[in-house]
């Protein structure tokens, strides 16, 4: 590759006033390996923190020019709370390094999806002029412009190190963000070193930052360094250094300084400033500063020392510089000119005038451009102005850019932050429209949540018809979906649920739906306001949006546990969808079809489906739909045990997530990498997953992710035997009212608590029709039913088992998974085979364990094989005895052994405790010759359940059904079924009869003891 000059040194780090750098020895040490870690070849982030002006700006500037010295291309970008261009701070960094150098020159550098660049900058023109510009909004392909970003950088960063400078991320939006992390995790083997300046303290802290720094900080060559104060000795220095104060006057000076300011050095710097130039400090003597050098009243903060100077600047220099500071940073001097209204001489005058008090940079003035010393000093400016003042001079520099006729994407951000600022002199309509061209221009650089924000702005100043005000609503809650913020898109949506215009309701309870379903939300809401919206319209089965909606309301109906309507809803659509030869309709069909309650005997069906979705979503470009089938494909992939389906999908699903970008997509496809990770054994790599998905949860908002997390922990801390430091919890866990129960019968089971996870589980199989009824499609019902029949495995519950096994046979030949990858629990035919061991059907057992085991060697699961191993032994060493034939007898014990011994030594690879633990149990006879396979059953209980026994305690102490339910939190139906069973199982003629017998032959204690009604 040709060698290019790299772009000039950025202004605002090599200017004039930048003040003397002094102390922040362990930082800049800090700074010094991350440079040797860069140029030997890795990415290295210093996130530089503290309060303002406490010289995290002056640190990145050091640092910069140490390594500019050394060859290091320097960038520097800026996040603002004025007027931003989407990206912001990567957006200037990017305009310095293109527009910077030789056209062409950086050409070889370009990545093949340079043409995603153009979405930023058309700079990217200058060195590939063949590139055609992507499309507008068509499609959501905003990884594809990150890898696009970090590929730039990678390549540049071949030839020089790469500095970028990115001040001031308190500031910065959620695209922003996103966008820093993506180039962080692409970037590991790059030649970059990030420098990134953020406040951390309130006001200016940003939850938003403090969870991505977190979430970076595990990442390899991330390093963060919050600023202190100066102490004593570097004030002193600073004053020697800065101020050419003598040695021993810095001494002197240097306690009062650094107690007054608290060793803020942009503190310090100001107050020296005043202190410099006032008669008391001209005064004072040898014995050290004196206390009336600070006047009156002492300045208590960098503010009031700002707003001192600023009151004697003459009245017409003020002026000049409160405009200036409305314009902000970056405004150009000729455009204050014509604001201020007055002859240019003045205007420069004034201008000299604020360089003199310390109130502007006069490097930046001089190429032509109003800059500030520190946000601080435009902040303390904007502070004195009056707001209605304020306002007017809002409208006087929006006034005087509108009248250059500048249709620039920079102008128009410009425009909507001035007349939105001058709303309230009539100001509002303009501020709307200049809103809504900057909200499509952030649509076009996928930078959706700045977009919403922009069209959220908008419906709330627009002046004109509710149908304006609506659109620009929809537009926004549009862009908060895109984005993947579908908390703030329900309340936008909401907002037009009563909208006067009935396509408008229908709009907004279709898109309402559309975010909700995402995070798994009850559909109950989302069916309403559809119902709601449908009934406004008229009945047309020929209207793509009428069909449209009743696809919507069948998948909300499905997230409400209504089957059979939403089934009924889901193919009237789909069959619409079809006549009608709309693609992009049928496109909707299927993937709501998608979420309609799945069985057993269903997910065939939706195999057909996801099938047909993934051509039509891929020719369309529809990266959404395209994730949805996906996701649905490997999860099935997983069912049938089928591991090329699943790889297949998988590299479905990574073109999804980089097509849109959304967050919610993303956190699919890494649950797919739980669920290899902890089929594998690999529960080291499987816990790591699991909380970056709950990082990645938590940017949902309000539809966090904790729930998938405790799942997805309890399934690693239970192999690994890690459970038992949840036991001390337990007593907190009951009480909670979020307890989940199936996930505590699990916990009880695993502790051995054995009479909790008894009452338990027969509570819950008391209510399993009904829990069955309301489960959510695709939920955790197969997760349910796993934990329950695990609980009657464990306890020999020979009644339970009955019980369960119809429920559980559906699913023979298929692996249980809940959610998508929340849980997976290997083979059903695993769980189906140990029932009918206990159950006694040796056979069927056994052919059931040789299928369970070939599936989970079929995909690769490594946890599930040993697991099935075990429990197929335990099932042969039961029944080994009962084989008369001795030779038969001896060859299943051999069997046995070899089963356990692979067994061991997988569950050993892997550190599957659990199973080790059950195998070491298996190997040691019971003491005293317990019967292996004793069940609660026995016919001394005349085969009657725990809740049974409960009832008829109950019922010999001479309750009604009524106060048996009431006492067992039971249906007074129920109770009553309960109290047929008993009488047909004992063959007792009457209540009198059975409590009679049950006294008698021990089944019961004293009736006396049954619990108090």
């Amino acid at each position: 590759m040709a060698a290019w000059e790299p772009p000039p040194y950025p202004i605002r780090v090599a200017g004039a006033a930048i003040p003397a750098f002094v102390g922040r020895a362990a930082e800049t040490s800090a700074a010094e390996e991350a440079w040797a870690a860069v140029r030997a070849g890795g990415r290295q982030i210093i996130f530089i923190g503290g309060e303002p002006g406490a010289g995290k700006s002056r640190l990145a500037a050091e640092i910069a020019a140490a390594v500019h010295n050394e060859g290091a291309v320097v960038l520097l970008g800026n996040c603002s709370p004025g007027p931003v261009g989407p990206y912001q701070p990567f957006t200037e960094c990017l305009e310095q390094l293109l527009g910077g150098t030789q056209p062409g020159a950086l050409s070889a550098c370009m990545p093949d999806s340079a043409a995603e660049l153009l979405r930023l900058t058309p700079l990217v023109w200058r060195h590939r002029p063949e590139l055609t510009a992507p499309a507008g909004d068509g499609g959501d392909y905003r990884r594809e412009l990150f890898d696009a970003v970090a590929a730039l950088l990678h390549a540049v960063g071949g030839q020089r190190p790469v500095v970028c400078i990115l001040e001031d991320l308190h500031w910065a939006r959620q695209p922003v963000l996103q966008l820093l992390d993506h180039v962080a995790q692409r970037s590991a083997r790059s030649r970059l070193l990030l420098l990134c300046t953020h406040r951390t303290t309130a006001p200016d802290r940003s939850d938003d930052l403090t969870y991505a720094i977190a979430d970076l900080y595990r990442l390899d060559g991330v390093r963060r360094l919050d600023l202190a104060g100066l102490s004593v000795e570097e004030v002193a220095q600073y004053l020697v250094a800065e101020c050419a104060v003598s040695e021993r006057r810095a001494r002197e000076y240097a306690t009062v300084l650094r107690d007054q300011t608290g060793g803020n050095p942009f503190f310090l710097r100001e107050l020296w400033r005043d202190l410099a130039g006032s008669d008391a400090f001209t005064g004072a003597g040898a014995g050290g500063l004196p206390t009336r050098a600070f006047g009156a009243h002492a300045p208590v903060s960098i503010r009031d020392t700002l707003q001192r100077r600023l009151s004697r600047l003459a009245a017409a220099d003020r002026a000049v510089v409160e405009t200036a500071a409305v314009l902000g940073d970056g405004g150009e001097v000729l455009v204050l000119i014509r604001a201020c209204a007055t002859d240019p001489a003045t205007v420069l005058a004034a201008l000299d005038a604020a360089v003199r008090f310390g109130l502007l940079d006069d490097g930046e003035l001089a190429h032509g451009r109003i800059a500030f010393p520190h946000m601080l000093t435009r902040q303390a400016v904007l502070d004195l102005i009056d707001p209605s003042r304020l306002a007017g001079l809002h409208a006087q520099v929006g006034e005087v850019l509108r009248s250059s006729g500048s249709g620039s994407p920079v102008v128009i951000r410009q425009l909507a932050y001035h007349f939105a600022r001058a709303a309230a002199l009539g100001y509002g309509d303009t501020a709307a429209q200049y809103l809504l061209l900057a909200g499509r221009e952030f649509e076009r650089s996928l930078a959706f949540e700045d977009a919403a924000a922009c069209y959220a702005r908008a419906a709330d100043l627009t002046d004109g018809p509710d149908a304006d005000r609506e659109e620009l609503w929809l537009h926004a809650a549009d862009a908060y979906v895109r984005a993947g913020d579908f908390a703030s898109a329900r309340t936008r949506y909401l907002l037009l649920a009563d909208s006067r215009d009935p396509p408008v309701r229908l709009r907004a309870a279709i898109g309402y739906e559309n975010a909700a379903w995402r995070p798994g939300l009850p559909g109950t809401q989302a069916r309403a306001l559809l119902a709601h919206a449908l009934e406004g319209v008229p009945e047309d089965l020929d209207d793509p949006q009428y069909v449209r909606a009743l696809a919507s309301l069948g998948r909300a109906t499905a997230f409400t546990g209504d089957a059979e309507r939403s089934g009924y809803l889901a193919d009237l659509a789909l069959g619409q969808a079809r006549r009608l030869g709309d693609r992009q309709l049928l496109r909707h069909a299927l993937e709501t079809m998608m979420w309609q309650q799945a069985s057993p005997q269903s997910v065939g069906r939706y195999l057909t489906l996801a099938t047909e979705l993934t051509p039509l979503a891929k020719e369309a470009q529809d990266w959404s739909a395209l994730g949805t089938a996906s996701v649905f494909r490997c999860a099935l992939a997983y069912i049938y045990a089928d591991r090329a389906a699943w790889t297949t999908a998988t590299a479905d699903l990574d073109i999804s997530v980089r097509g849109t970008g959304q967050p919610f997509i993303a956190f699919m496809r890494r649950s797919g990498d739980y669920a290899h990770a902890f089929l594998s054994g690999d529960f080291a790599a499987a816990a790591r997953v699991a909380e970056d998905l709950l990082e990645r949860g938590r940017s949902f908002g309000p539809d966090d992710t904790e729930g998938t997390y405790g799942l997805q922990m309890y399934m690693i801390q239970r192999e690994t035997g890690a459970l038992e430091q949840v036991r001390p919890l337990l007593s907190a866990i009951r009480q909670s009212s979020g307890t989940w129960e199936p996930g505590l019968l699990a916990l009880y089971t695993e502790l051995g608590l054995t009479k909790e996870a008894r009452d338990l589980l027969w509570q819950l199989l008391d209510r399993i029709d009904e829990m069955a009824a309301r489960q959510a499609p695709w939920a955790q019902w197969t997760a349910v039913l796993a934990f329950l029949v695990e609980a009657a495995l464990t306890l020999r519950d020979v009644s339970a088992a009955r019980r369960l096994r119809p429920l559980l046979a559906p699913y023979s030949g298929q692996q249980l998974v809940a959610g998508q990858f929340v849980a997976v629990f290997g083979p059903a035919d695993a769980y189906l085979a140990a029932l009918d061991s206990l159950l006694g059907d040796r056979d069927c057992a056994d052919r059931l364990f040789a299928a369970a085991l070939a599936q989970a060697t079929r995909v690769g699961s490594l946890i599930h094989r040993a697991s099935t191993l075990t429990a197929w032994a335990a099932h042969l060493d039961t029944h080994a005895d009962a084989d008369s034939r001795a030779r038969a007898a001896a060859a299943a014990r051999n069997r046995v052994t070899e089963m356990r011994s692979e067994a061991r030594r997988i569950a050993a690879s892997i550190g599957q405790a659990r199973l080790l633990r059950l195998l070491d149990q298996a190997e040691t006879p019971p003491a005293g010759g317990a019967d292996r396979q004793g069940s609660r059953d026995g016919p001394d209980a005349a085969g009657l359940t725990p809740r049974e026994l409960a009832v008829l305690r109950l019922l010999a102490a001479g309750s009604s059904n009524r106060e048996i339910a009431s006492c067992l939190k039971i249906s007074e139906n129920t109770a009553a079924n309960h109290v047929r069973s008993i009488l047909l199982k004992t063959g007792a003629a009457n209540r009198t009869q059975v409590a009679m017998l049950a006294v008698s032959r021990g089944w019961i204690s004293d009736p006396a003891s049954a619990p108090a009604r």
